[in-house]
């Protein structure tokens, strides 16, 4: 039996710990240093692919964007172009009766979503139109608690004064 001794023990020299205790240390922070490098590398990688991403979607027309938006939000495409003003709707051009405009002349978000399912003024909700004609609105009753009614029809009021028709004057009692 031969057994190879690569260092013989000596006394003199109490033993390898302190050595291996730094080569130890060292070799750690070889590897967080490995570590760290791969992730700026990974990092480096992912704002490249992010650049790329933004450079392809600032160049893409505006049919694109709006069918990939229309994808993005579970739309149907109905068609291959996008509306031609912008929302889909158009306010006053319209031969039929539609809808009332918000404040500026714009639809609010619930006058645009019936719009979309074809409602018009006057008309009933459901497939007869014998549904309710005016909106839901709330009514506050206090500070913090509203209750929801039905609106009532907007009815002119004709004023008449002892016969006669309105003037601009405002008559005071």
């Amino acid at each position: 039996m031969n057994s190879v001794v690569v260092e013989e023990y000596d006394l003199a020299r109490l033993n390898d710990y302190e050595d291996y205790r730094r080569e130890k240390k060292r070799k750690a922070m070889e590897a967080e240093r490995l570590r760290e490098i791969e992730r700026r590398r990974q990092e480096k990688e992912k704002e490249r692919e992010r650049e790329k991403d933004r450079d392809k979607d600032v160049n893409i027309s505006g049919e694109e964007a709006w069918i990939r938006r229309a994808a993005m939000s579970g739309g149907v495409l109905r068609s291959s172009s996008p509306p031609r003003n912008g929302d889909g709707f158009s306010i006053g051009t319209s031969g039929t009766v539609g809808l009332g405009v918000g404040a500026g002349g714009q639809m609010t978000a619930a006058q645009r979503m019936m719009a979309k399912m074809g409602w018009k003024k006057g008309q009933g909700l459901g497939k007869q139109e014998q549904g309710i004609t005016t909106p839901l609105m709330a009514k506050k009753t206090n500070r913090r608690v509203g209750v929801i009614v039905n609106a009532s029809e907007k009815k002119v009021k004709s004023v008449n004064f002892n016969g006669t028709p309105p003037t601009r004057v405002l008559l005071l009692r």
